[in-house]
């Protein structure tokens, strides 16, 4: 009613507004929807339970100002395959949008917990809630509108397509501290329009495969296929559209998949206009990690990766195809290659990747969802310190969403009995060591506790350590004359 409603509605279930109304053979179908929100101002949607709806909820017109927190949504259509909801037998035209899209009965339940279609629209927060089993958590169509500022951060969504699909012009969008899982897409971002967008410290793990049909899209790899998946992938962008690419931001998120068809990222065209990956942790037990399609001589092709984790131990870390529809492909199993790799094929000078960690980044219990690093992990404290990111404790942040408790800071001085000194810690090359006692023993080791040297120096004198060392976490415990011991944590970025 485009006024200022300031209406906060808390506290209702809402059960079995589901049924929709398919017409003249699927061409045309209206929506039961739950909450039918149109032009709203200043309206929050506070601990209700949705379930079982077609449609729980849709805004449109020009709105702002809208809160749906502390709600739980509930439904049962992400649970199918992918070809269940998208199977092709018929096509219709839409003339809101112009398109001839396939339609079936199922095309209809292609639904979210939350669909944003306004115009004009601006501050959303959708903030700790619970969507389980909707196609997607939340929505938008980026045909007919533009999302400025928004936040969504807090929630848990699962058993869903895409968790969040911010398709098209999105301005200031913020995307942080979500659990998303067992999905078919993460994030998608097809196209990404507008910008600048901030994804960060979001865990996406569980990424999964769906059965589909021949009719409808599926994964074709590098060589012909006869049984017919969609692939699961973290990011993703597959729209084919490159006008107005946004500017993107993915910093400190951690992907992480199982399934012989997940993908952490699945890049498919140059659609943004600059995206920036910062202290992630991208993971996979099985074939790929990285899948980039249609690349052959795309010299705009974007990408800067700067202190990123890569691990798939089982398989290759990038695989790149030519050309769509085609089988030429390339891949690599090593990070120190894929910067070259992507150079290569696309011709583009526009990709780098800085600082990047690989191995065994020793989660605490990633198959029943804990990405919490263990003590002695290769990625505390040795991501790149971002100004205004200051949620973290050590000398560094942690790399991927999830900030270790055993980070701790050390400055300039020893922590235990005061006789030795190390600096600078933090340090880029070397540190050096000053003692007021002559060191019988220095004993290092990696941060998983394996010896690397031994080494004693006299009072007063300096030694200075690690000019051959990698990146990483260092343990150092020196034993003085007067068997006193000093421990240290080691950093080098």
């Amino acid at each position: 009613n485009n006024k200022q409603n300031h209406l906060n509605i808390k506290g209702i279930t809402f059960r079995h507004f589901g049924k929709a109304t398919v017409e003249n053979g699927g061409g045309t179908i209206y929506h039961d929807r739950t909450l039918d929100l149109r032009s709203i101002h200043h309206l929050t949607i506070d601990s209700c339970i949705f379930e079982w709806n077609n449609d729980p909820m849709l805004v449109t017109g020009a709105s702002s100002f809208f809160t749906v927190q502390h709600c739980r949504f509930k439904d049962q259509t992400g649970l199918w395959s992918h070809a269940q909801v998208k199977k092709s037998n018929d096509v219709y035209f839409q003339p809101l949008l112009g398109w001839v899209l396939p339609s079936t009965f199922g095309r209809s339940l292609e639904n979210a917990a939350i669909s944003m279609f306004a115009n004009e629209c601006r501050n959303y927060v959708v903030r700790n809630n619970y969507i389980d089993g909707y196609c997607n958590g939340i929505t938008a169509n980026f045909a007919t509108n533009t999302i400025n500022d928004a936040d969504f951060y807090g929630n848990t969504i699962t058993r869903s397509f895409d968790g969040i699909e911010c398709d098209g012009p999105w301005r200031n969008l913020k995307v942080w501290g979500n659990d998303i899982s067992q999905m078919l897409a993460g994030i998608s971002m097809a196209p990404p329009v507008g910008g600048p967008n901030y994804i960060f410290r979001n865990v996406f793990h569980h990424i999964i495969s769906r059965w589909n049909v021949v009719d409808d899209p599926y994964y074709i790899g590098c060589q012909p296929v006869n049984s017919y998946f969609s692939q699961g992938l973290g990011i993703k962008t597959n729209s084919g559209s490159t006008d107005g690419g946004a500017l993107l931001y993915f910093i400190n998120n951690t992907f992480h998949t199982a399934d012989t068809l997940g993908f952490a990222a699945f890049i498919w065209d140059n659609e943004w206009g600059r995206m920036n990956w910062i202290n992630n942790s991208f993971n996979s037990e099985s074939e790929h990690l990285f899948y980039l399609a249609s690349a052959l001589n795309d010299t705009d092709f974007q990408l800067n990766s700067s202190h990123d984790h890569v691990d798939c131990p089982n398989g290759v870390l990038l695989q790149i195809k030519e050309i769509h529809g085609q089988f030429t492909c390339h891949e690599t199993p090593l990070a120190a290659n894929m910067e070259e790799l992507i150079r290569e094929v696309t011709g583009s000078e526009r990709v780098s990747f800085r600082q990047t960690v690989q191995g065994d980044p020793k989660f605490k219990n990633p198959e029943n969802g804990n990405f919490e690093l263990e003590e002695g992990s290769p990625l505390i404290d040795v991501g790149l310190v971002l100004p205004g990111f200051y949620d973290y404790s050590g000398a560094a942040p942690d790399i991927g969403a999830k900030e270790s408790a055993a980070a701790m800071s050390y400055v300039d001085s020893a922590p235990t009995n005061g006789l030795s000194i190390i600096f600078p810690n933090p340090t880029t090359n070397v540190w050096y060591i000053k003692s007021e006692e002559p060191i019988d023993s220095g004993v290092l080791l990696d941060g998983y506790g394996k010896f690397i040297r031994r080494f004693s120096m006299s009072s007063g004198g300096i030694e200075n350590l690690g000019a051959e060392l990698p990146v990483g976490i260092f343990f150092l415990e020196l034993t003085t004359h007067s068997k006193k011991v000093d421990r240290f944590k080691l950093f080098k970025h």
